[in-house]
C-alpha cells in the first residue's frame, strides 16, 4: 500500500503537468507565472484538479496550513521589510555625490 502511494505521488504529477511544468517545480521558487494567473487560484492551496501546466508553478500551491514555521518565517519577513523601508528612506535623502560615493549609479 505504502509503495503504490510513493509511486502514485511521483507518476501523477508528471502525468497532468508534463516535463515542462514539472522542471519549473525543481527550480528556484520565486518565478512564478503572470500575475493574473496565480491571483486566480486564490489565497489558499487550491484543490488538486485546478492545477494546470500555466499554473503549476503558482506560489499556493506550496502552501501547507499545518506549517509550524509560520510564524518565525512571517516575522522575518517583516524584519526584512522593516529594514528595506529604513534604507529606502535613507537612500531617499542622500545626494547625487553621497550616493556615488557608496558605489550607487544615480538615474
Amino acid at each position: 500500500m505504502t509503495i503504490s502511494v510513493v509511486i502514485l505521488a511521483w507518476i501523477l504529477p508528471h502525468m497532468f503537468l508534463g516535463d515542462a511544468a514539472q522542471s519549473q517545480l525543481d527550480g528556484c521558487e520565486g518565478y512564478w507565472p503572470d500575475t493574473d494567473i496565480c491571483l486566480n487560484l486564490g489565497t489558499s492551496r487550491p484543490a488538486w484538479f485546478r492545477r494546470t501546466s500555466a499554473n503549476a508553478a503558482c506560489p499556493q500551491w506550496a502552501i501547507h496550513p499545518q506549517w509550524t514555521g509560520r510564524q518565525e518565517f512571517s516575522t522575518k519577513l517583516h524584519r526584512i521589510e522593516k529594514l528595506a523601508k529604513e534604507w529606502e528612506k535613507q537612500l531617499i535623502e542622500m545626494t547625487p555625490e553621497q550616493l556615488e560615493e557608496c558605489g550607487e549609479d544615480t538615474y
